[in-house]
């Protein structure tokens, strides 16, 4: 076999030879001792007697001989290097710009799928405080009576106040008017102890004949069962007098449970003119 016959078989020598040669620079670095000491290790290794009925190894021992002669001579070497450049070298630059190229779509393409559209927190609020105004007005609420309860989320039992809470109408009196007192008389007349209590911020102490309350309490069975029980009419006032003071106890309901079947937006000309004048931001 001789060059021509590499060439036609389009084999690797420096592969063949275990030399590095994944670039020009490579090949020219590689000193005609480093191909003869390369070969003498790989014969070694391919040699017939080591691999009797093994064709294969057979023919690789061959090629050996080969390539080593191909890469000692500088005329032989020069055309055969030229030739690898070409086929091997050129193609795997391509094969990887390839794949860099994939790889960039394929980049691209998860960043596309998993972008956020971003849009104006001012715009959002207006249109989810209109649309909190459109249910209060459809169930004919009063909004102060209905501003969300101010919970602090590291509060352990946080969950209490959706879950758990009741809502109190109760007669305009001096004794209910205070916190601590409330909780304590409440908790005693309808006989679950109060986790916590609120006032509605529509409550007026000097004119309102009714303030309104919200009482947490510590499980959401005891709000179910205070529910039930106001509803069988089971609290008596002479059981408590705080109960003659009670006028009517429902759930504490958070406006975002009234669904409208269309959600409605800002008119377009009125979203323009906000985005014209609001920085956009995440």
């Amino acid at each position: 076999m001789d060059l021509t016959a590499l060439l036609t078989d389009e084999v690797d020598i420096y592969s063949l030879l275990g030399l590095s040669a994944t670039k020009a620079d490579d090949m020219s670095r590689v000193s005609v001792s480093q191909v003869r000491t390369a070969y003498r290790k790989q014969a070694l290794r391919y040699h017939p007697d080591k691999n009797q009925g093994d064709p294969e190894a057979i023919h690789k021992f061959h090629l050996l001989s080969v390539a080593t002669k191909v890469l000692s001579d500088a005329k032989l070497r020069k055309t055969y290097d030229s030739w690898f450049i070409d086929r091997f070298l050129s193609k795997k630059e391509k094969d990887e710009q390839r794949q860099h190229l994939i790889n960039k779509l394929h980049t691209d393409e998860r960043k596309a799928a998993t972008k956020k559209v971003y849009k104006s927190k001012e715009i959002y609020s207006i249109e989810k405080y209109g649309e909190l105004l459109r249910k209060l007005k459809h169930f004919n609420k009063s909004y102060g009576d209905w501003k969300d309860l101010k919970i602090e989320e590291k509060m352990p039992k946080h969950r209490l106040y959706e879950s758990s809470a009741v809502r109190i109408v109760v007669e305009n009196h001096k004794i209910l008017q205070e916190k601590s007192a409330s909780m304590d008389l409440l908790g005693v007349a309808l006989g679950y102890k109060v986790y916590d209590l609120f006032y509605s911020s529509r409550n007026d102490n000097y004119n309102d004949l009714d303030i309104v309350i919200y009482v947490v309490f510590e499980n959401p069975s005891y709000a179910l069962d205070v529910l039930e029980r106001w509803a069988n009419k089971s609290y008596q006032s002479s059981d408590d007098v705080i109960l003659s003071y009670i006028k009517d106890i429902s759930p504490r309901a958070p406006p975002d449970i009234f669904k409208f079947p269309k959600r409605v937006e800002l008119d377009a000309h009125i979203k323009e003119a906000l985005l014209n004048e609001v920085e956009v931001s995440d």
